[in-house]
C-alpha cells in the first residue's frame, strides 16, 4: 500500500463510520415506567412495629393518545383486580400520575418526574380535587437497593401543603422501564419493590401469568 492512497483509506473509513445508522434502541427515549404488562409486588412497611404487608398492582390496559402512552393500573386483590382507576401518562416528558374518568379520559393528579432529568429542578403543582399543593424537586441519579434487586434511579422530593395548613414530604426513587422501587413518607411508611414480573396479562376476575 502507497503512502498516498493510506490517507485517503483512512478519510474513507471516517466517513462510513460517521454515517452508520444509530440504533433504535440508542435514539428511543428514556421512559420511567413500563408501557407493556407487568406486575408489581410493594412490600408496604409501616410506622414502628406495624405488620408487613404486600400490595400487588398491575397494567390493566396501555393506550396510545398523541405519543403519550396512558397506562392503566389495577389492584390485585385474591383472583382479580378489584380497581383500576388510577393511571399514569408516560412519555419522554416524563411521568403524570391521574385518575381514570368515567369516560376513560386521563384527568391528571401529581406531575412525578420530568424528562430530560435535570438535577435540582424544581416545579409546583395543586390539585385542586385534594386542595393541595406539592413542591417537586428532581434528585439523582442514585443506585437503590430493594429486595427486588440493585436499580439506577432518579429520585424526586415532594413537599406538601394543603389548604388547611397540614404539610408532609415523601421521596420516590424512579428506575428506568420499571416505575417506582421505592416510596418514603415523612410519617415513616416506606414502600419498597419486591418483584418486578414481566409479561403478565391480568384478565378481570381471571389473572393469568404468561410469562413469569
Amino acid at each position: 500500500m502507497t503512502k498516498l492512497f493510506l490517507p485517503f483509506l483512512l478519510i474513507a473509513l471516517a466517513a462510513s463510520a460517521a454515517a452508520a445508522p444509530v440504533p433504535d434502541e440508542a435514539k428511543a427515549p428514556v421512559l420511567f415506567f413500563p408501557t407493556t404488562p407487568v406486575t408489581w409486588v410493594y412490600e408496604c412497611h409501616g410506622v414502628g412495629n406495624e405488620p408487613v404487608r404486600e400490595e400487588v398492582r398491575t397494567v390493566v390496559s396501555v393506550k396510545d393518545q398523541g405519543g403519550t402512552k396512558h397506562v392503566t393500573i389495577g389492584t390485585v386483590e385474591g383472583r382479580g383486580v378489584t380497581s383500576f382507576s388510577r393511571m399514569m401518562a408516560v412519555s419522554n416528558r416524563g411521568l403524570v400520575l391521574g385518575y381514570v374518568t368515567r369516560n376513560g379520559k386521563f384527568d391528571p393528579d401529581a406531575p412525578l418526574l420530568r424528562a430530560p432529568v435535570v438535577p435540582g429542578e424544581q416545579w409546583v403543582f395543586r390539585d385542586h380535587r385534594s386542595r393541595t399543593t406539592t413542591l417537586y424537586t428532581t434528585r439523582g441519579p442514585e443506585e437503590v437497593v430493594v429486595p427486588a434487586g440493585r436499580f439506577s434511579t432518579v429520585a424526586v422530593d415532594m413537599k406538601y401543603v394543603q389548604e388547611d395548613g397540614s404539610s408532609g414530604s415523601a421521596r420516590a426513587w424512579f428506575a428506568p422501564g420499571v416505575g417506582t422501587v421505592r416510596w418514603d413518607f415523612s410519617c415513616g411508611r416506606f414502600h419498597v419493590l419486591k418483584r418486578f414480573i414481566r409479561g403478565t396479562q391480568w384478565e378481570l376476575f381471571l389473572p393469568r401469568e404468561v410469562v413469569p
